[in-house]
């Protein structure tokens, strides 16, 4: 009786191992390695740098400051955004 308990325990440990490394393994770390991608991102900006922002509005950097983002979106149209509001930048082509 005493050995079925002991192997029931250990039955229960064993679930919550798996369980807690199927957490880590299914959300913590691709959730980590897309805030690495993001922060790669944002750190590669550049003056002159196409991007889009979460809004989808599309523009040319023109200046970069610690987290704001001078936008043009047209030739007289300047927007003041924050740098976390970029969500893609777009490749540049080679004509």
């Amino acid at each position: 009786m005493v050995k079925s308990q002991i192997s029931g325990q250990a039955l229960l440990i064993l679930y919550v191992v798996i369980i807690v490394a199927a957490y880590y393994f299914l959300l913590v770390l691709p959730q980590r390695k897309r805030a690495q991608t993001r922060r790669k991102l944002i750190e590669s900006l550049k003056v002159n740098s196409e991007v889009v922002t979460i809004g989808g509005i599309i523009g040319t950097v023109k200046s970069i400051r610690e987290d704001v983002i001078m936008l043009q979106v047209d030739k007289d149209v300047t927007l003041k955004i924050a740098k976390d509001a970029i969500a893609q930048v777009i490749p540049e082509t080679k004509d």
